[in-house]
């Protein structure tokens, strides 16, 4: 999967709608990326989202909103994608924010101790 980035033109991609549990809608505007990821996010398909992640680093995205108000599920897995994508574009000058985690992603989130390393903005 690649994250084709349009230079004349700021555009949705949905590169994962379909039958899988999770859903990735990525948007594009300037070196801004807005990903919104949808259903359940396990060891089956987290590649899925690394891929995402690391397109939009490497198309030099400075900056990373990831929404995952609709995240029902998350392991660790995923929760290693994030970490891992985080440090990346923190060493790149970027960030990376993730906005709304569901309660069972936000519980994850305080098991393992990654709040203070990455940005976390609850919903409001």
């Amino acid at each position: 999967m690649l994250l084709v980035k349009d230079p004349l033109s700021d555009a949705t991609v949905n590169h994962f709608a379909g039958p899988e549990i999770v859903d990735i809608g990525v948007t594009c505007l300037g070196d801004r990326a807005v990903m919104t990821v949808t259903g359940e996010l396990d060891v089956s398909n987290t590649a899925w989202l690394y891929e995402c992640l690391h397109d939009a680093i490497d198309a030099g995205i400075s900056e990373i909103v990831l929404d995952i108000e609709h995240l029902t599920y998350m392991d660790s897995t995923g929760l290693s994608v994030l970490v891992v994508a985080n440090r990346r574009m923190q060493s790149a000058g970027g960030t990376l924010t993730v906005l709304s985690p569901t309660p069972t992603v936000q519980r994850l989130f305080d098991a393992a101790h990654v709040v203070p390393s990455l940005s976390v903005v609850a919903a409001a």
